[in-house]
Parts: structure tokens; C-alpha cells; sequence
């Protein structure tokens, strides 16, 4: 009954996570559209009305053609179940993908920074950009509007970091298309070079978001991760009730995924199943913060503050051939440990095999507790008991 209850609330988490991936990629394929057809405005636009700041602007365009294109495969691939070749799923293709689009924007608003300069140096064109222009920069400011509402919208709604992404290179388009705008106002007015100018500093900015952009991909390729997040981490984990430490902390991220491989310290003495309480309390609490984030928890026992019978206690039992410990005592006398403790063993057991033991008991109680003097060992097997 329980597992059949585990297994439609799996099926229902799954249904919903569907549901919010389809919706998802249907905002980002609408914005796909958009921009692309503003690329294509301005493009054509910008080539028949001789505007160098309204084919920058197309390129910036193309350029969240690029990244909503990325982060739309990006958001594919979340979905995607890893495979025997990606055990970390496939989210590393967002960042190749951004990588590959970042360099090549690059290298076109360098030629047009280019062509701007050469432009600026030379005689006035015989065509300059119109009201046929303003239309196409008009025409992409109300294309970047809807952007906006649109992923503005879709956040509010069902959220997701792909969608926030798409929402930013929105608004950035928006300002670039306004720095259009003012150029082709000037040249109007007689001002021929402000179209040159323009472009120039959109080609700046252009070379500045595609840099940005190679620099958080490559970064992402080689599994840098920020040590504030790191920390974070660190911090989520020793608060969680029944951690005493927290070692290891390995992470790295994947598309919108972040795996994190976190080891715990914990009472030596503590069940199995309380340990397997707590490693779960520290990943909801480290998900609840990280959201989409896939967290390994590993625990080690620690001896810190266990009382010293449970502590010989625990250590005789993980000897093999132990079936059990009982009456445990130590009292300290003139700086040292005298410990005693009755051991079980199987009742076929020969009395070499039964000295073996101890001896093993003897050498891990020693190396835990340094300060033990005297140990005795009580053994006793089926209703025969002896001392060793």
C-alpha cells in the first residue's frame, strides 16, 4: 500500500514537472519568434537604408536568437534522463552551445566596429537611414516590449531560470534599440555620422555581452563554481539538526542543474536508520535553497562527545565474529583507562579464533582511546563464559 502511494506521488511530481516544461518552452519558443523576426526587420532594413546601427542592432538580436535558442535546447535536455555516457545529464550542451554563439557575435561586432571607425573617417554617404529605418527600430522596441510582458508573465507564473535569462536579454535588446532610435533621429536632422556613432557604441556593448557570455560558458565547461555557493552549503549542512561536521564539499553544475556531493559527520553511536534521517534532512534543506539542484550525501561516524561506553561498545561490535557486547565499564585511575566488556561470539568458535578477537578489540579500542590502560575482555559462547 505505501509503495503504491510512493510510486503516484512519483508518477504525480513527474506529471507536474512535464506540464511546467511544456509551458515553459512554449514562452521561449514565442520569444524564439519575436526576436528572430525582429532580426529580420532590422537586417533587411538595415541594409537598404544604409544603416550600420540598425545592422549592429540586428546582430544584437541574432544574438538573443542565439541565447533564447540555447537556453530553449537547454530546457529540452533538463528533461532529458541521463544515459550510461551522461551520468550528469545533458546540461553541459547549454554551455557549449552559449560558448560556440558567444564567439562568433564577438568576432561580427568586431568588423562592425570596424566598419563603424572606417565609416566615421570617411565622406558623407549619398543614402542615409530614413523614417523607413525608424520604423524597423520601432518596429523592434514593441517586439521587445511583448518580450517582456510575456516572460515577465511566465515567471510569475511557473518560474524557471531559463525564462529569467530570456527576460534580461530582453530588456538589454530594449536599450540597445533606443540608442537606434536617438542615431537615426540625429541623422534626420542633418547629424550623418550619429548612425556611425551609434553603432560604434553598440558594437561595444555587443562585444561586451558576447565576452560575457564566452567567459560564464567556459566557466560552466570547466565546472568553476562561485565559493559563496560553496559556502553556502557548507552552512545549510551544519545546521541541520544531528550534523556534527561537515567535510567534503564537491559541486558543479550542469545547464540549470547543480550537483552537489556533501559528506556529513555524525555520532558514532547514532542507528543506521537515524543517520539515513538525517542525510535526508540535509537534502531537502540544501534543495529547498537550491532549487533543481541534485545533492549525494555520504556519512562517516565521529567520535566527538560520545560517552566512552558506547563508544567501546560500537567499536567491538564492527569486529567480525562479534554476535553482541554488553556490561561495558571503564574508570580512569592515575591518568589511565581500565576497561572492561563481555563479548559474544558464535558458539562453533575455537578458542584461537576467540583470542584473535580480543586481541582485534584490544588494537581498535588503543587506537581510538590512546589513553586506555588495561583492557579485559569477558567472551562467552551459547552458556560457557571465560576470560581471555
Amino acid at each position: 500500500m505505501g509503495g503504491s502511494s510512493l510510486q503516484i506521488t512519483t508518477l504525480t511530481e513527474n506529471m507536474v514537472s512535464l506540464n511546467v516544461f511544456v509551458q515553459r518552452t512554449g514562452v521561449l519558443k514565442i520569444s524564439l519568434f519575436v526576436i528572430l523576426s525582429a532580426f529580420v526587420v532590422e537586417f533587411v532594413v538595415g541594409i537598404i537604408s544604409n544603416s550600420l546601427a540598425l545592422l549592429i542592432d540586428s546582430i544584437h538580436a541574432l544574438l538573443d536568437v542565439v541565447v533564447t535558442a540555447v537556453l530553449l535546447v537547454a530546457a529540452r535536455f533538463a528533461v532529458k534522463p541521463p544515459d550510461a555516457e551522461h551520468t550528469y545529464g545533458h546540461g553541459k550542451v547549454e554551455s557549449l552551445g552559449g560558448l560556440l554563439g558567444g564567439i562568433a557575435i564577438f568576432l561580427i561586432a568586431v568588423f562592425f566596429i570596424y566598419q563603424a571607425i572606417i565609416r566615421m573617417q570617411s565622406p558623407p554617404p549619398l543614402a542615409v537611414p530614413g523614417m523607413f529605418a525608424m520604423f524597423a527600430a520601432i518596429y523592434t522596441i514593441c517586439a521587445d516590449v511583448f518580450r517582456i510582458v510575456l516572460l515577465k508573465r511566465a515567471i510569475k507564473k511557473i518560474g524557471g531560470t531559463t525564462l529569467k535569462a530570456d527576460f534580461y536579454h530582453a530588456f538589454l535588446d530594449l536599450g540597445s534599440t533606443a540608442v537606434v532610435i536617438v542615431g537615426i533621429a540625429f541623422v534626420t536632422i542633418g547629424f550623418y555620422f550619429a548612425d556611425f556613432a551609434a553603432a560604434l557604441v553598440l558594437g561595444i556593448l555587443l562585444c561586451f555581452l558576447s565576452l560575457k557570455l564566452v567567459y560564464k560558458t567556459a566557466q560552466d565547461l570547466t565546472d568553476v563554481i562561485s565559493p559563496g555557493l560553496v559556502n553556502k552549503v557548507r552552512s545549510i549542512v551544519l545546521a541541520t539538526e544531528g550534523v556534527l561536521d561537515v567535510g567534503q564539499v564537491l559541486m558543479r553544475k550542469s545547464g540549470d542543474t547543480v550537483f552537489a556531493d556533501v559528506t556529513i559527520s555524525l555520532r558514532a553511536d547514532v542507528s543506521f536508520d537515524r543517520a539515513h534521517e538525517i542525510s535526508s534532512q540535509v537534502e531537502a534543506n540544501i534543495k529547498k535553497s537550491l532549487s533543481g539542484s541534485e545533492i549525494t550525501v555520504h556519512f562517516e561516524p565521529s567520535w566527538k562527545d560520545i560517552p566512552k561506553n558506547s563508544k567501546i561498545s560500537e567499536i567491538a561490535m564492527y569486529v567480525p565474529g562479534v554476535r553482541g557486547v554488553h556490561n561495558v565499564s571503564q574508570h580512569t585511575s592515575d591518568g589511565s583507562v581500565f576497561v572492561s566488556l563481555h563479548v559474544m561470539v558464535d558458539r562453533q568458535m575455537s578458542l584461537d579464533d576467540a583470542h584473535g578477537i580480543s586481541e582485534i578489540i584490544e588494537n581498535r579500542i588503543r587506537q581510538v582511546m590512546p589513553e586506555t590502560g588495561h583492557i579485559t575482555i569477558i567472551w562467552s559462547r551459547s552458556l560457557s563464559c571465560q576470560r581471555i
